[in-house]
């Protein structure tokens, strides 16, 4: 990720027991194993995605595999990024 100008040295994942579910408006998972921790910790389905259909975990694998995943993940968060985009706007045009 350094290479696409992102910093993740002081990232850490947080445990779902440590997360303020009622107020967090989506989940977004790297795979159906992920969903179904968060589902059984009580997040509602309709609060949980997996992106991409599901991305396989690069970790320990090589530098190609990190880069397909990272490739992968930039196409999602572009579609998520879209959607929510075009949610607002809906949300919007019918409010006013």
């Amino acid at each position: 990720m350094a290479e696409r100008g992102i910093d993740l040295t002081t990232h850490r994942s947080t445990h779902i027991a440590h997360t303020d579910i009622a107020n967090t408006d989506l989940f977004l998972c790297m795979s159906r194993s992920h969903s179904a921790v968060l589902l059984q910790g009580g997040v509602p389905p309709s609060k949980v995605s997996v992106v991409a259909g599901g991305v396989p975990d690069p970790y320990g694998q090589s530098g190609a595999v990190y880069e397909a995943c990272a490739q992968v993940l930039e196409r999602a968060a572009d579609t998520v990024v879209d959607g929510l985009i075009n949610k607002t706007s809906a949300k919007t045009t019918i409010d006013c």
